[in-house]
């Protein structure tokens, strides 16, 4: 507020907000509304929201006229490389990086790992990535499993179960 304090009217502070995957939808809702009291009916401030989950803002009332959505992608290999150079973390540890890239590239994922690692006691570092790795690889095969859980007797045609049988195999053997 410093600057409306010499003179300048225009200028309003932002204010950053993030929201994680884990808040019930009904925040979201309540939260938005009032950043948009503060934003626009007080114009006290610009908002930016992030929202972890990229799901979310399907829960949002569509407003186009005074919002702009962004949509964030995964890392690159390596930006999810450079991520784990940035944080230190891993160093010559080319296996553990590479089981750790094998199921994720997502900023939040690699950031919530590296915050594990860093506050972990020496020397546990393997057990850390093996059991994150674990997680994802288990989320991943309940998706699947999600995915395909249909009746075979409506779904009998050939092409669906070859690729129902290639997903299967896919996730027994990793890859």
């Amino acid at each position: 507020l410093g600057r409306r304090w010499f003179g300048d009217e225009t200028w309003l502070p932002t204010l950053l907000v993030e929201i994680n995957q884990t808040v019930q939808s009904g925040y979201i809702k309540d939260a938005v509304a009032t950043l948009k009291y503060l934003a626009h009916d007080r114009r006290a401030c610009r908002v930016i929201l992030v929202l972890s989950d990229g799901n979310a803002v399907l829960g949002l009332d569509p407003d186009p006229a005074r919002r702009n959505h962004l949509w964030m992608g995964d890392f690159s290999e390596t930006e999810a490389r450079a991520r784990m150079d940035a944080a230190e973390l891993l160093v010559g540890e080319d296996e553990l990086r590479k089981a750790v890239l094998g199921v994720t590239t997502r900023p939040a994922e690699l950031s919530s790992l590296c915050a594990d690692l860093s506050a972990a006691p020496p020397n546990s570092s393997e057990l850390i990535v093996r059991a994150f790795v674990e997680v994802k690889r288990a989320e991943a095969e309940i998706r699947v499993i999600d995915l395909l859980a249909c009746d075979d007797s409506k779904t009998n045609k050939e092409r669906g179960l070859h690729f129902r049988h290639l997903l299967e195999d896919m996730l027994k053997n990793g890859g």
